[in-house]
């Protein structure tokens, strides 16, 4: 089957705009009102109306944000013309309207210029005014971390959610003339909706801001134990978070593969790198609210990573938040103050849920109440009900699960005290095996990293733990310890080593 006069107009449309670095795809109006600081500024996108594409240009000028969308007119049968929006069907762009001749370009609602493509439109534009008296005067390049989806190879599926799949796969990335880096990544696309009534449209449109609002949030972090976001692709549907690759999977399913064969130490270790994870992302002022093992992986030098921030938000942005029955909460992994209307999301919701994940690290992976009524599990939650820690937990991670799941949130210590707890551990009562002789080493893909290990066993104080002096030499989680460790890390930011914080693995 031939394509018709009408897509080829379309398709030339598309591979002209995807070269240009003022093209924003399918970024919503919402996001674009950032980057337009100054009257001219001007960047285009894709917009969805009822499942169709259309082409709109969103311009600053002195008052507010215009939008003007751009259609392109069909003769039919010689005489008549209508209005050609783009359809998504099955990841790819096609005109509504496929019969008859696609002629002119056009600003909707001001016909007086029609054109031969959009880049004459375009260019005219650029020195001639439209409708709000300004003309596009300064493009607005998009950020780095919005990058194209020809630059993307899928691979194979290993993973899905709610809303959308995980796949490994590679990104392209250019070094220089003629030089190019393949680079192994996993791929988070949104599920395109087949059916295309007003309920799915909508589904698929509140996936796709909830997935930019994830990746808006990732291109913020860059540390040793938060996932890597490499880039977000929505210059087509599905659109795709693209994050490094962890080859050896969540420390869940490691835990359940290898039960026993995981030595206490090791576990701990688990514990402080997804604790050095977690006071990283509050010292950046981020909510996690999935903290869980599934969603800890293993990375290529074994590191233990955050991912998964599809619930996470800005702290001020959970300010009046209500309950909403619609969400997939993780209620096993949620406080007590957030199973009611107006629930409270706090970092000590965060640390109530590291009690769960140190739960599931000692229980061989397997979470708490794996059986029991969702009814019946809020209840024991909101009455601090907890279950008693997994058979052969040391005492001192027992005791650790005790004061994260204090019914008083602020008698929950926050995470720079778990990591000098968790250190303290190491460097006493527990020592880590030689990095080839950990169970992570087993897997395919993980090489452990002599540098990390070294940096958590050493007996020699760090920058991360020199800004804290009371931190006790023996473990004895009592009351009294409880108010040494009552925590004031959203008054006084935890400083963090020189080794945690690191900068772009790629330059884009």
């Amino acid at each position: 089957m031939g394509i018709s006069n009408g897509e080829s107009a379309f398709c030339d449309a598309k591979n002209y705009l995807s070269k240009q670095s003022w093209f924003y795809g399918l970024v919503i109006r919402e996001d674009i009102v950032q980057f337009l600081q100054k009257t001219g500024d001007w960047l285009c996108r894709y917009t969805d109306s009822h499942g169709f594409m259309q082409i709109v240009i969103s311009l600053k000028a002195s008052d507010n944000i215009h939008e003007f969308h751009v259609l392109g007119f069909v003769y039919i049968f010689g005489s008549s013309f209508g209005h050609v929006p783009y359809v998504a069907v099955n990841g790819h762009y096609y005109l509504a309207l496929t019969t008859g001749r696609p002629s002119r370009w056009y600003i909707v609602d001001w016909k007086r210029n029609t054109f031969s493509s959009v880049h004459e439109l375009i260019t005219y534009h650029r020195v001639s005014k439209l409708p709000c008296g300004v003309s596009l005067s300064s493009a607005v390049p998009r950020p780095d971390w919005l990058i194209s989806s020809e630059r993307l190879k899928i691979k194979r599926r290993i993973g899905s959610g709610n809303f959308a799949e995980v796949y490994a796969g590679t990104m392209t990335c250019i070094l220089g003339l003629n030089q190019m880096l393949y680079v192994d990544v996993a791929i988070k696309a949104c599920r395109t909706v087949e059916n295309r009534s007003e309920r799915g449209v909508i589904d698929e449109l509140t996936s796709r801001v909830q997935m930019f609002a994830e990746a808006k949030l990732m291109s913020k972090f860059a540390h040793r134990n938060v996932i890597r976001l490499y880039g977000f692709a929505c210059d087509e549907p599905p659109i795709k978070i693209v994050m490094e690759l962890c080859p050896g999977g969540s420390i869940r399913n490691h835990l359940e593969v290898q039960q026993d064969e995981i030595g206490d130490a090791e576990k701990i270790f688990y514990a402080y790198e997804a604790a050095k994870g977690m006071r990283y992302l509050h010292h950046e002022g981020c909510i996690h609210r999935d903290l869980a093992a599934r969603n800890c992986l293993i990375g290529a030098r074994g590191n233990i990573k955050i991912s998964d921030f599809g619930l996470s938000k800005a702290a001020a942005e959970l300010q009046g938040l209500k309950f909403d029955s619609k969400m997939h909460m993780p209620v096993r992994w949620m406080a007590p103050e957030t199973l009611r209307r107006h629930p409270r999301f706090s970092v000590k919701s965060d640390v109530w849920a590291f009690g769960v994940l140190l739960y599931e690290i000692f229980n061989q992976g397997e979470k708490p109440w794996p059986e029991v009524d969702f009814c019946k599990i809020v209840r024991s939650i909101r009455r601090c009900n907890m279950p008693d820690p997994p058979r052969g937990t040391p005492s001192s991670i027992s005791k650790l699960m005790a004061v994260c799941w204090a019914a008083n949130p602020m008698k929950r210590p926050g995470f720079s005290r778990l990591c000098n707890v968790l250190h303290l551990l190491l460097t006493t009562k527990f020592r880590l095996p030689p990095p080839c002789q950990l169970s992570i080493a087993s897997l395919d893909g993980v090489v452990p990293d002599n540098v990390s290990f070294e940096e958590s066993t050493s007996s020699k104080r760090t920058v991360e733990d020199s800004h804290i002096s009371y931190v006790p030499r023996q473990l004895k989680l009592n009351e009294d310890d409880l108010r040494k460790f009552e925590d004031d890390d959203m008054s006084r930011s935890a400083t963090l080593s020189t080794e945690e914080k690191v900068g772009p693995l790629i330059k884009r």
